[in-house]
């Protein structure tokens, strides 16, 4: 029916139902501007951002910019607000009306009792094509009533759409269908993502969210995925930060200081206060297991100048969550391989090589996180004793990890990969005094300073689109200051059973960060605060050693590490031959 000839319908009932649903089709994280993206949306209520009411023009009907002004003629209206990811041309329009449908653009706001201000065009028909590949229908049974615009549109700045009739006795009926081509858009009210976050006290996500708010491109995948309240808002938040929060750094700290342990027992408090020559033997055959073994005996063992030595371990330790922070595993296999010699009667100095492979996995099931660290050391160590009873160690060493990191976008469906290297290196020394309790029992107190660093090289990840990131590099150290007290026990002529206990403060712990920018937001870099763990540790050590009639050397021992919220045990094995 042509508009022309209509019937007037004035004073009937008016449908105002008119909404629009956050539908967006296909959204292609990261395409290019050019490849363009169709969005659409199917208007109907019930739809968060739309309005509806009327309006008033001096015109019986709207054409053009010119129909605005004036009163005296009401018109039927429903607005939805949108806002570009990125500057640029955008066509968009009506697919399918049941009335002969005019669409208005207006750019800052809406405001229906002015209807021409900020108004930026006005398209009542069109060549009924549609654009980006956009299924047409008709509207009021006419394709080319259908209206249609090509617009410049300026990236941030909220526009709204605004859908009446073209004579002011016609009425909105739902459904019109509601298409967009260009670069990705937010229809409706933009995700409020750092809002959510402090809803739900996820601290850790604070800075993201402030970046993603200001980021039009990283909203516009938000809202792509549905997220439409605080928990789904604040979960994806989380899964945007950078692996396990940043805390990947200070578990491969904990690491280091685990391998550094296993090469100090190389450095075993030697005191030659002995009641015979065997005690010297044992001494040298049994120093790998930090055991104080002055003073005993071991039967006729030889003496070992010079010694060859592998030592396989593996070690678990578990991170809580701290601090609305999720915690981690790790798990660690490795071997460490050395050797040491007598350089004078009061000095021994030895090198070691360690690998190790990590396996570290996230706690959390909201925002999964798992990597993998190859470990490699090149440690120097030695021990020099300063009088009958009292020892000094001290060992240096330098290496280098290779991290492989993976954490999942479930709201995505991505999975964003890190593969960057790391250097590191360690020093420590030891002062210890050993007392005789009787023939077969030593005890021996210590106190130690222990020197960690590692710096983390930058990196860029991949698979996340938008959201992959930009890590900076980073450097984290600790100072542990260590007291120590060691039991030994000779069970037989060749057995020995050792115990310690200690404690100790790294007076240099600190808060995990992690500096990194989005790809979709390379201008604009955030801060993620990780887990502040607690400086205070204990340290637990239980050992067996013994050796054979060859002069062969077999040990193996238990350590555990315990601070609030962290475990980790340490179990290995030591075979050692002399040379």
């Amino acid at each position: 029916m042509s508009r022309h000839n209509r019937v007037d319908q004035a004073g009937h009932d008016r449908y105002r139902r008119l909404m629009t649903a956050v539908c967006i089709g296909t959204l292609l994280a990261g395409s290019t501007f050019g490849a363009g993206t169709l969005t659409t949306s199917s208007l109907d209520a019930g739809t968060p951002g739309v309005s509806t009411g009327t309006f008033q023009t001096g015109s019986i009907g709207i054409a053009d910019l010119s129909h605005l002004t004036g009163t005296g003629y009401t018109f039927d209206y429903a607005s939805q607000q949108f806002t570009p990811s990125v500057s640029g041309s955008y066509t968009f329009g009506f697919s399918s009306a049941p009335f002969d449908a005019v669409l208005i653009l207006y750019a800052g706001n809406f405001d229906p009792t002015a209807p021409s201000v900020n108004a930026v065009d006005v398209n009542d028909d069109s060549d009924g094509a549609g654009a980006g590949g956009v299924v047409m229908g008709s509207c009021d049974g006419d394709p080319t009533l259908c209206p249609k615009m090509t617009q410049d549109l300026t990236a941030s700045t909220t526009y709204y759409v605004v859908v009446t009739t073209f004579l002011y006795v016609d009425s909105i009926t739902p459904p019109v269908d509601f298409y967009l081509f260009g670069a990705p858009v937010i229809i409706g009210p933009p995700p409020a993502v750092f809002d959510a976050t402090v809803a739900r006290s996820n601290t850790p996500a604070y800075e993201a969210a402030h970046v993603i708010d200001r980021s039009p491109r990283l909203l516009t995948a938000f809202a792509a995925a549905g997220l439409n309240d605080d928990v789904a808002l604040s979960n994806a938040a989380s899964q945007t930060l950078p692996l396990f929060t940043g805390g990947s750094q200070q578990m491969a700290i904990d690491i280091m200081s685990s391998i550094s342990r296993l090469i100090r027992s190389r450095l075993t408090t030697t005191t030659d206060v002995r009641s015979n020559d065997a005690a010297s033997d044992f001494n040298r055959l049994i120093r790998s297991h930090l055991v104080s073994t002055a003073g005993l005996s071991f039967g006729n063992a030889a003496a070992a100048d010079r010694g060859f030595w592998l030592k396989p371990f593996g070690s678990r330790a578990a991170q809580d969550g701290r601090d609305a922070v999720a915690g981690l595993d790790a798990d660690t296999a490795g071997i460490a391989v050395g050797g040491d010699v007598d350089v004078s009667r009061d000095t021994r100095l030895g090198a070691a090589f360690v690998y190790a492979q990590a396996d570290l996995t996230g706690h959390s099931t909201i925002a999964p996180n798992n990597a993998q660290i190859d470990v490699f050391q090149l440690v120097g160590f030695g021990k020099h004793r300063l009088d009958a009873r009292t020892d000094i160690d001290f060992l240096a060493g330098i290496g280098r990890n290779r991290n492989d990191g993976k954490r999942r976008l479930l709201f995505s469906g991505d999975t964003a990969s890190a593969d960057y290297d790391s250097t590191t290196a360690m020093a420590s020394m030891t002062l210890s005094r050993t007392y005789r309790v009787d023939e077969q029992t030593h005890i021996t107190p210590s106190i130690g300073a222990e020197y960690l660093w590692i710096r983390d090289e930058g990196y860029a990840e991949t698979g996340a689109g938008l959201f992959n990131l930009d890590v900076g590099s980073r450097t984290t150290d600790a100072l542990i200051l260590s007291a120590n007290n060691k039991l030994v026990r000779q069970l037989s002529d060749t057995i020995a059973l050792d115990a310690t206990l200690g404690l100790g403060y790294d007076v240099l712990a600190e808060r995990a960060r992690a500096s990194a920018t989005f790809a979709g937001a390379p201008g604009a870099s955030f801060i993620t605060q990780g887990i502040d763990p607690s400086p205070w540790r204990l340290f637990l050590g239980l050992g067996l050693v013994g050796v054979t009639k060859t002069g062969m050397e077999i040990s193996a021992g238990y350590d555990a590490v315990y601070r609030d919220d962290y475990l980790e045990q340490t179990a290995s094995l030591k075979v050692r031959w002399a040379f």
